[in-house]
């Protein structure tokens, strides 16, 4: 919280901000958020935006300073924006505990304050914009101004005060005694000459955004915030209008009731508070019989499994090997060429280590990162250690990409650890020509059940029609998105390169996309990562084997290729496709089924009807070389536009899906 403040009958706001707990707080934040409260996460949406906005009419980094940043909810997404440097000032030692004890990535603990006013607090630093979020409420109005003043004064050249906070009054009134003391603050009033004020309404459904911004020591002159128009003290009453009527009716009732309305306030108050401790004390609870739990839950499984007809089942992992990390929270190579999307800052998405194309599926989309391993069962410690990290990282929404075992254990503890207060969704990336196999039935067969029991609130999956399968599938595909790359100069001279990223298997249809490529007699060159043996001795010497690279390599690979090819029998959706298309590189896969997006000019390009055929791979090849050839702008401008396209309707489809 901010500074000290004083309650309206005498007692003291300050004590009870310096008294509470930042991780009993954040256990009644999360559940507020489970109630369904909408405001998080818009709060979340617009500063997101707004420091992006900031960022980019700077056109540099920003310094950022959170004035009142307890726990610490809105440094987890902020200090990972790239080019923001997130500082956090608290006059609450026990608050910021939580944030300070554990730092999210992006946050330096050197730039978390603890004082009694923020000035000293900072020693002399500057920001580029200093922020709140609920803060100014609790505080007397008097004390107001001087606070508001006090973050002014910490502006570098050209930085803004964002305050969100309590929609616009006409005049400051006390609200309630929730939190010891809470004001209707007016703005128009505290705001003193030398600052401009921005009024934003409708941005989140609970606050008004009131921005300042220095003007040279001249009187307050007053603009929308949308649109930048100036408004009147004429348009600055009548947006104050529907707030202050609603206080209004509040005070009639309340008054009407006397004392009992703050009796009823307090008791409320107490018993979210007691529902905040008592969740907390179920989940240490729990972290105590995981070991029992686990073995419990893991005994029913193979009683269900036995029961249930189909495929055999597959041999478990063995139990004790140890050939990878349990887990590994945003691993460099995954959040590297990841989107940002600050709806999905409360989501993670939960993969096998192991599972390469469906990790780097994951990896892309917007939100933290839990890779687990596909090699064993995760022991008890190790899933107490899960449920931690979960609880620090404020997660609401976890989407398990591939449904092992191991993931299943995973949710299964989650749901007894949170209750509802974590949402739990499950993408399955395989598609029906799999289900020969005993473990990909199974492993279907295993989502499906936690879906019609509850567990999983949703399946998708990335391959289209699946809902045809099941009733409880997503009936819009999932799509996968484009790795996050810098643009980079083409090579412009040498071989005509070919890149066969694929195994040799004969879904990936290895030997017809080979043979298309030695066919091409524009082709010099044809880049294998998959051991094969060689039929033809006929342009052999255009192949060159090269070792399975890592990613940061295969992307070397694909922006100095001029054509990958993943012309595959049975596919859901190559993720070679979508690599080459953020490096523009043209890959050429089979039909995919995506609808609307299979006509876009690019999709017509490289998709192949008969991937069977080695003449028209071999054509699909040489139509791919005309391109980049005769109307080279033209090819690299379609590819950009399908990347957009495709972007906009993976996010719209994962919202929709997700409702992060």
């Amino acid at each position: 919280m901010g500074e000290s403040t004083t309650s309206r009958e005498g007692g003291t706001s300050s004590d009870y901000w310096r008294s509470m707990d930042g991780a009993l707080y954040e256990e009644l934040i999360r559940e507020r958020e489970g109630n369904a409260n909408q405001a998080y996460q818009q709060q979340e949406a617009f500063l997101t935006r707004f420091v992006l906005a900031e960022k980019a009419r700077l056109g540099r980094p920003v310094r950022i300073l959170e004035f009142g940043c307890g726990f610490g909810r809105h440094a987890r997404y902020l200090a990972d924006l790239e080019g923001v440097s997130y500082a956090g000032y608290d006059f609450s030692e026990k608050m910021i505990e939580p944030l300070r004890a554990r730092p999210p990535r992006g946050v330096d603990p050197d730039n978390l304050f603890v004082g009694a006013d923020v000035e000293s607090a900072v020693a002399g630093r500057r920001f580029d914009l200093v922020f709140t979020v609920s803060v100014l409420i609790h505080n007397p109005p008097e004390k107001v101004p001087a606070l508001i003043e006090s973050m002014a004064r910490l502006l570098e050249p050209g930085g803004a005060v964002c305050l969100v906070e309590n929609q616009m009054v006409p005049v400051s009134v006390f609200e309630n005694m929730w939190h010891q003391g809470c004001w209707l603050q007016s703005y128009t009033e505290h705001v003193r000459s030398g600052l401009d004020l921005h009024v934003g309404q409708g941005l989140v459904d609970t606050h008004d955004v009131y921005l300042l911004r220095p003007n040279g020591g001249i009187p307050t002159r007053h603009f929308r915030l949308q649109d930048g128009a100036p408004l009147s003290r004429t348009e600055l009453q009548a947006m104050s209008v529907a707030k202050i009527s609603a206080w209004a009716k509040f005070a009639q009732r309340a008054v009407a009731q006397g004392g009992s309305a703050l009796s009823e306030t307090r008791l409320y108050e107490a018993q979210e508070l007691l529902r905040a401790e008592r969740r907390r004390a179920q989940t240490r609870k729990g972290l105590a019989t995981l070991a029992d739990d686990l073995a419990s839950l893991r005994a029913w499984r193979s009683d269900v499994e036995k029961r249930e007809a189909g495929a055999a089942r597959a041999p478990a992992p063995a139990a004790e090997k140890v050939a990878a990390p349990a887990f590994v929270w945003d691993d460099p190579a995954d959040v590297h060429w990841t989107h940002r999307d600050s709806r999905f800052s409360r989501v993670v998405h939960v993969y096998h280590q192991q599972w390469h194309g469906i990790r780097a599926s994951a990896a892309y989309k917007p939100g933290q990162k839990l890779a687990i391993t596909a090699e064993r069962t995760l022991r008890a410690g190790e899933h107490a250690d899960l449920i931690r990290a979960f609880e620090e990282r404020l997660v609401r929404v976890a989407v398990f990409h591939g449904y092992s075992e191991t993931a299943d254990d995973i949710a299964q503890v989650l749901r007894r650890a949170f209750g509802g207060a974590i949402s739990m969704y499950a993408v399955w990336h395989g598609n029906t020509s799999q289900l020969h196999g005993a473990y990909e039935v199974e492993a279907l067969r295993r989502v499906l059940r936690s879906r019609s029991e509850g567990l999983l609130r949703g399946i998708g999956c990335v391959k289209p029609g699946m809902h045809l399968v099941d009733r409880h599938i997503f009936p819009e595909v999932l799509l996968c998105m484009p790795p996050l790359v810098e643009a980079g100069a083409r090579r412009s001279t040498g071989p005509r390169t070919a890149l066969l990223p694929v195994p040799n298997d004969w879904r990936k249809n290895f030997y017809t996309n080979l043979f298309a490529a030695q066919a091409s007699p524009r082709i010099s060159r044809v880049l294998v990562t998959a051991e094969f043996v060689p039929v033809s001795r006929e342009s052999a010497d255009k192949v060159l084997r090269v070792p399975r690279p890592d990613r940061a390599q295969m992307f070397r690979l694909m922006r100095e290729s001029d054509v990958v090819l993943n012309a595959s029998l049975s596919e859901c959706q190559p993720m070679t496709a979508v690599e080459g298309l953020a490096l523009g590189t043209p890959c050429l896969t089979g039909p995919l089924g995506l609808g609307s997006l299979d006509a876009h000019p690019y999709q017509r390009l490289v998709q192949v009807r008969a991937v069977d055929s080695v003449a028209e791979v071999r054509d699909a090849i040489e139509a791919v070389l005309d391109a980049r050839d005769q109307r080279g702008d033209e090819l690299g401008g379609m590819m950009a536009d399908y990347s957009r396209i495709l972007c906009a309707e993976a996010l719209r489809r994962d919202c929709e899906f997700l409702q992060p």
